[in-house]
C-alpha cells in the first residue's frame, strides 16, 4: 500500500511538473510589475535535461494550425491564427507592411504651378494619393528602363481657378469659385499603348476622390503630368498596401479561486473593458471570464485595488482577528492573468487600393517565394560536385 501511494503521488508530481512546462511553453503569465516567461522554447532540447523533445514537428503543426475570420468589410479584416511563433506573425506584418507590391505616383512633371502650394509639397501629396489598380497588371519598372506602357501609368491634373459670375462677395469660396478646391477626383488617367483595353474593366483612379490636394483663387493654375510605377513598402511608405498591420496575443483570465459574492461584482466593476461577468453557480453569485478578447491587459483585476476594498469590508463584517492585507491577498492571487503564446488575434487595415483578404493572401505567397529562394540557395552551395 505504501508503494502505491509513493508511486501515486510521484506520478501526481511528474502530471503538476509536465503542466508546469506546458504552461512555460505556451504562456505569458502577466503579474503586477513585469510579465513572465515571454520568450518561445525553439530548439529542440529546450528541456532535454526532463527527458522532453520540444523540436518542430510539421504533422502536429497541421493539427494544431487553425485560422478563423472574426470580422470582415472592404476595408480591414479581422481573423485568428492559433498554431504558430511569435516569428511567423511577424513575419506576415512585415511583409504586409513592406512587401506586397501596389502601384504609386513615382515621378511628377510640373508645367505650371501659380498656388500657394510648392512644386515639391504637391508633388509629395500626389504620391501619398493610393492608386485603385491591380498591381499584377503593370510590370516593373527596373533602374535605367525606359518608361512604356507595360511599366508605367500616366495621369494629368490641368485645372484653373476662375470666379463664378453673378455670386454675392459673402458667398462661401466653393460656391463663388470654380476649382477652388483640388481633390484626387481631379487627376485624370492617361492610357498610354494597350493600356485602354488591359484595364478596361478597372481603369485606374485614386481610391478615394475626396483627397484634397491643393487651394486656388484666381487666376491661379495648376498644370501637370504624374507618372506611376510598381514599387514596395521597403523602398517608399506610399507602396505600402496598409494603413496598419497588428496583432495581438489572445489574452487569458483564469481563476484559481471562485470570486463570489460582493467580490464578484467589485472585480467585474473594476474592469474598464467590461470583460467579466457575473452568472449563478451552485446558488452563489460568481465572477466569470465573458468576453476575454476585450481584455486590453491594464491589470486592474490583478493590481488588486478593488481587492483591497473588499478586504476591509469583509474584516469589518469578521471582525477582531481578521486581516484585511491577507484577505486582499488572497483575492488577488484568485485572478490568473495571461495570454496565449501561439494564439493572434490579426487586424489589417488596408488603404483600399487591394481588398484585405487579398493582401495577406499575397504576403502568404511573397513568404513561400522567399523559402523557395532560400531552398534553391541551399541546394547549391551544397550540392556535390
Amino acid at each position: 500500500n505504501c508503494s502505491i501511494s509513493n508511486r501515486l503521488a510521484r506520478l501526481h508530481k511528474e502530471k503538476e511538473g509536465m503542466e508546469a512546462i506546458q504552461d512555460l511553453r505556451t504562456r505569458v503569465r502577466l503579474n503586477e510589475d513585469a510579465p513572465s516567461y515571454t520568450s518561445s522554447f525553439l530548439s529542440h532540447d529546450s528541456f532535454q535535461a526532463l527527458g522532453i523533445d520540444t523540436r518542430f514537428d510539421i504533422e502536429q503543426f497541421k493539427r494544431d494550425f487553425k485560422l478563423q475570420i472574426i470580422s470582415q468589410s472592404h476595408e480591414e479584416i479581422l481573423f485568428e491564427m492559433c498554431g504558430i511563433d511569435a516569428s511567423i506573425a511577424n513575419t506576415f506584418r512585415r511583409i504586409l507592411i513592406a512587401e506586397v507590391p501596389t502601384v504609386a505616383i513615382e515621378t511628377v512633371l510640373i508645367q505650371n504651378n501659380t498656388g500657394v502650394v510648392q512644386d515639391e509639397v504637391l508633388a509629395h501629396r500626389l504620391g501619398l494619393v493610393p492608386i485603385s489598380v491591380d498591381p499584377a497588371r503593370l510590370g516593373w519598372k527596373r533602374d535605367q528602363e525606359d518608361e512604356s506602357d507595360a511599366n508605367t501609368l500616366v495621369f494629368k491634373l490641368n485645372v484653373q481657378c476662375k470666379r463664378r459670375p453673378n455670386i454675392a462677395n459673402d458667398a462661401p469660396d466653393t460656391e463663388k469659385f470654380e476649382n477652388a478646391h483640388i481633390f484626387s477626383r481631379d487627376l485624370e488617367w492617361v492610357p498610354q499603348g494597350d493600356q485602354a483595353e488591359t484595364y478596361t474593366d478597372r481603369p485606374p483612379r485614386p481610391v478615394f476622390g475626396d483627397i484634397l490636394l491643393a487651394k486656388l483663387r484666381p487666376p491661379q493654375e495648376i498644370d501637370l503630368v504624374c507618372k506611376a510605377i510598381k514599387g514596395v513598402g521597403k523602398d517608399h511608405a506610399k507602396f505600402s498596401p496598409v494603413a496598419t498591420a497588428t496583432y495581438r496575443l489572445l489574452p487569458e483570465i483564469r481563476f484559481n479561486e471562485p470570486v463570489t459574492g460582493p467580490a464578484a461584482q467589485a472585480l467585474k466593476e473594476a474592469c474598464p473593458m467590461s470583460v467579466f461577468d457575473i452568472e449563478d453557480i451552485d446558488g452563489a453569485p460568481t465572477c466569470v471570464t465573458k468576453f476575454p478578447r476585450n481584455c486590453s491587459v491594464c491589470r486592474e483585476c490583478i493590481r488588486g485595488a478593488w481587492a483591497e476594498k473588499i478586504a476591509q469590508q469583509q474584516a469589518e463584517h469578521l471582525g477582531t482577528g481578521a486581516d484585511p492585507q491577507e484577505i486582499a491577498i488572497k483575492l488577488k492571487k484568485s485572478v490568473n492573468l495571461g495570454r496565449v503564446k501561439n494564439h493572434f488575434i490579426f487586424s489589417i487595415e488596408t488603404t483600399g487600393i487591394l481588398a484585405p483578404e487579398v493582401l495577406f493572401q499575397q504576403a502568404v505567397d511573397v513568404l513561400i517565394q522567399k523559402l523557395q529562394n532560400v531552398v534553391a540557395s541551399l541546394d547549391a552551395q551544397f550540392k556535390p560536385q
